[in-house]
């Protein structure tokens, strides 16, 4: 039998049950046989975690050399259009991640590599395509090529360091 059927079983069964035997039956309504409901409502919650949650964050201290790395950073390529990246060294190679066709730097796999990135001291790069995102250009004329050469250019000039590749779509 289910346990649906032993529960309308045994709520059916209660009141022939308590005819005749009284002290072996408690009525549901007795708080020692209810289980008190504990949700997490707002007046529940502890102040520190409702102050927590109103409470700004601090503000990021955001480095602005390609040297230091930072975030929104501008590499200008050979024909001066440009491209818009993020860059964040440390002390392991850099991942460089390349989004997929007309994706930005700010897609959310990116977000996850980013996290894993910071949490195992590696560096993490990515950079809008040109033509796409922040990134100057017309996104008709960006075409594979282009974001393969982009994507040497800043290897060579900017991170000048190891780097692991990771994409995703056309970047992949």
């Amino acid at each position: 039998m289910s346990r649906i059927t032993l529960l309308t079983l045994a709520l059916a069964a209660a009141p022939l049950a308590a005819a005749f035997t009284p002290s072996l039956i408690r009525p549901l309504s007795t708080p020692s046989a209810m289980t008190p409901l504990r949700h997490a409502t707002p007046a529940r919650i502890t102040p520190p975690l409702a102050a927590a949650s109103v409470r700004p964050s601090p503000p990021l201290s955001l480095r602005m050399s390609a040297q230091e790395g930072g975030l929104g950073l501008k590499h200008e390529c050979s024909d001066g259009v440009k491209i818009t990246y993020d860059f964040i060294p440390a002390s392991n190679p850099t991942i460089m991640y390349l989004p997929g066709l007309l994706q930005t730097r700010y897609d959310s796999k990116f977000n996850a590599l980013q996290s894993w990135c910071k949490r195992n001291n590696y560096g993490y790069f990515v950079a809008d395509y040109y033509g796409c995102g922040q990134s100057g250009g017309d996104k008709d004329k960006g075409c594979i090529s282009r974001w393969t050469s982009d994507t040497v250019a800043l290897i060579t000039e900017v991170i000048k360091g190891p780097v692991i590749l990771c994409g995703s779509g056309v970047g992949g």
